[in-house]
């Protein structure tokens, strides 16, 4: 393999603007680039799967037999004052597919009330839309049915879909969980202790992890480098990361490619690559379950018991504790990753947002799947 022109002896250095406002200025007319992979027709997911989209940003479609479930809807031209670079990846209309729409976090970028707009004007609002406390001000008027906000520890089923809030560092992640591969959701945030304890209780099948917005090394107490995410994936016991949060907005000093050339770099070094599946801007991918329907060989790693009686031998990868290469890629004279969380780990709660007998459901179903997990 040819020498990375990024590297510098050991570590990669992620290539920078030099100045962010100018770069925000030239792209401010620029119409953004089309999706890597068209937006076309989703192709319906079988018993035991679950089907991918990368939309751009931290848009991901999860597909289940059972309902699709639509992770932090942005498909925005701006974040803030930067503007869109990539064409989204899904439309309004596959959006509106959904059963539930998970956000991640009360940011712009995160919560975007005309994607969700768009998204009613095709559902008419039939879904539940789980966000975290406090948040739920901010899509008052779109007309959505049901509204829960969740602190974490708690959440909720509704058919054949089971959801349940996590911590991040800021925000909530998500665990999903239907008739396919559990599916981690994190759309926002920096490494922190609570991905060891994610894994500890749920070690999801995938993780969809956030790489971008790490640059200057403060920015990574609320994002994640990609050796940040590759250690939080080793520590959620995942068998499979997909990257999200990169190439669509310049929001800090790295360069808008640089998130997923460093990832790759760090792919091809240590071998991960039937670990980690870099999907593009529109892209799709199946995955399922050994046993249930036939799977691709990069998803049947170290599958947990409870899932999968047997995994092939010849994939059998175990990713139980960190990964002592890959931690010494962090650049040790950043700053480290904020120690304390205590904000995060509040007392598991729901708080009804909207009235009706589904939205008291998920309530109590919450509250009980709550004191389990704590």
């Amino acid at each position: 393999m040819q020498p990375n022109p990024a590297r510098h002896g050991t570590r990669w250095r992620a290539p920078k603007y030099r100045s962010l406002i100018l770069h925000w200025l030239a792209q401010a007319f620029k119409r953004p680039a089309r999706a890597g992979h068209a937006v076309a027709a989703l192709p319906a997911p079988g018993g035991g799967d679950v089907a991918i989209t990368f939309g751009g940003h931290a848009t991901v479609l999860c597909r289940f037999a059972a309902g699709a479930v639509a992770c932090d809807p942005m498909l925005g031209n701006w974040a803030g004052p930067a503007r869109r670079e990539v064409a989204p990846g899904l439309t309004s209309e596959a959006l509106a597919s959904a059963r539930v729409i998970l956000i991640s976090s009360p940011r712009a970028g995160h919560l975007h009330r005309k994607t969700l707009a768009a998204i009613c004007a095709h559902n008419h609002g039939d879904v539940t839309v789980a966000l975290p406390a406090g948040a739920a001000s901010q899509i008052s008027g779109l007309g959505i049915k049901r509204v829960v906000e969740l602190l974490p520890g708690a959440g909720f089923a509704i058919g054949g879909l089971d959801i349940t809030a996590v911590a991040a560092q800021p925000g909530l992640a998500f665990v999903i969980r239907g008739d396919g591969p559990s599916v981690l959701f994190c759309g926002r945030s920096g490494y922190f202790s609570g991905f060891a304890e994610i894994g500890e209780t749920f070690a999801p099948d995938i993780a969809l992890l956030p790489i971008g917005g790490f640059s200057p090394p403060s920015f990574r107490r609320r994002h994640m480098s990609p050796a940040d995410a590759l250690r939080a994936f080793s520590e959620v016991r995942a068998r499979m990361m997909i990257p999200i949060r990169h190439g669509t907005f310049a929001l800090s000093y790295e360069r808008i490619e640089a998130p997923a050339a460093w990832l790759a770099d760090l792919v091809a070094t240590r071998d991960l690559d039937t670990r980690v599946a870099m999907l593009g801007c529109g892209e799709t991918r199946v995955f399922s379950l050994p046993g249930v329907a036939e799977a691709p060989g990069d998803v049947v790693a170290e599958a947990p018991s409870d899932v999968v009686a047997e995994a092939p031998s010849d994939v059998e990868v175990s990713f139980d504790e960190p990964d002592a290469e890959v931690a010494a890629t962090i650049d040790k004279n950043s700053d480290p990753p904020a120690a304390d969380d205590e904000d995060t780990r509040a007392r598991p709660a729901v708080h009804r947002a909207a009235t009706g007998s589904d939205i008291a459901t998920a309530a109590r179903a919450a509250a009980e799947r709550g004191s389990t997990h704590h």
